[in-house]
């Protein structure tokens, strides 16, 4: 499988499930490949099975893992997190690894000191 243009990290939450779904149902979404990441095999399998006929890729990758978050980011061209509270769950280490690898990141966080404190701390590399 080629690498996919959005993975949906944070994706067996419940807005991760809710962006998933949204991507499942609209017809535009052909356009581009997209995967569904996070900590739990079985609970990315699970979404997987109920997103009816799409099929994306499962990507395992946890935030303390710096690792499998790497190897995350080198199979997006754009990653979008769900997976907060960000300050809280280790996203500095997914926006460290977007800047790093030239990635584009997307979130929805309304934690605006960690935005700042990620802009301070990423945006020359990024």
């Amino acid at each position: 499988m080629s690498a996919p243009d959005i993975v949906l990290f944070g994706a067996t939450g419940f807005v991760g499930k809710l962006v998933a779904e949204y991507l499942a149902r609209h017809p535009e979404s052909s356009r581009f490949s997209w995967a569904i990441a996070g900590r739990n095999p079985d609970k990315l399998s699970a979404l997987r099975t109920s997103l009816a006929d799409a099929a994306p890729e499962i990507i395992v990758a946890d935030t303390s893992d710096r690792a499998s978050i790497d190897a995350m980011m080198s199979k997006a061209r754009v990653v979008l997190t769900t997976a907060g509270p960000y300050a809280e769950y280790g996203g500095d280490a997914v926006v460290e690894a977007c800047a790093k690898q030239g990635r584009h990141y997307a979130d929805l966080s309304g934690e605006y000191w960690f935005q700042r404190a990620m802009i301070d701390q990423f945006h020359e590399e990024a």
